[in-house]
């Protein structure tokens, strides 16, 4: 197993602890790690997975619901993003700044809002007049593999 944003990890292993109202020090006692361990876990510093693991089963999560957690609540913050930036899109007062912010959102052809990224952008450029641009890009979302059109709604 490999943690691949580390401090998301900590973020979310801190939420979880703190919904159920323990201290670092409560959390130390529980799972037996220093709370200065604790602490730096939640910063994002630690890579033992052993700990991060332990940690983890003490808030009653297992590693792998705790990744599917985290990259569920992930996908549901840039759905939020990118549904902000389609509602700035269809007002059409900033569209160079809304095509700006889609740029800063770029997702890899995988994330399962990669289609919808597309489709904003297509539409960013429809109403910017670049017809071109938005054609070529909404052919691209109506051809994408069936593989990548698994959104989660």
């Amino acid at each position: 197993m490999e943690y691949h944003n580390l401090k998301e990890v900590g973020h979310f292993l801190q939420k979880q602890r703190k919904e159920k109202g323990y201290s670092l020090q409560k959390m130390a006692e529980i799972t037996g790690i220093p709370s200065s361990t604790l602490w730096r876990i939640e910063q994002g510093t630690v890579r033992d997975k052993e700990k991060i693991q332990k940690v983890a089963t003490s808030l009653g999560l297992f590693v792998d619901d705790l990744m599917k957690k985290i990259k569920k609540e992930d996908i549901t913050e840039t759905k939020r993003n990118l549904e902000a930036i389609e509602n700035s899109i269809n007002i059409g007062h900033k569209l160079k700044d809304d095509l700006e912010l889609l740029k800063e959102f770029e997702l890899e052809s995988k994330h399962p809002l990669y289609p919808f990224w597309l489709f904003l952008k297509a539409k960013t450029f429809f109403y910017m007049k670049k017809y071109q641009k938005a054609e070529r890009i909404a052919k691209s979302v109506i051809c994408l593999e069936p593989n990548k059109l698994n959104m989660v709604l």
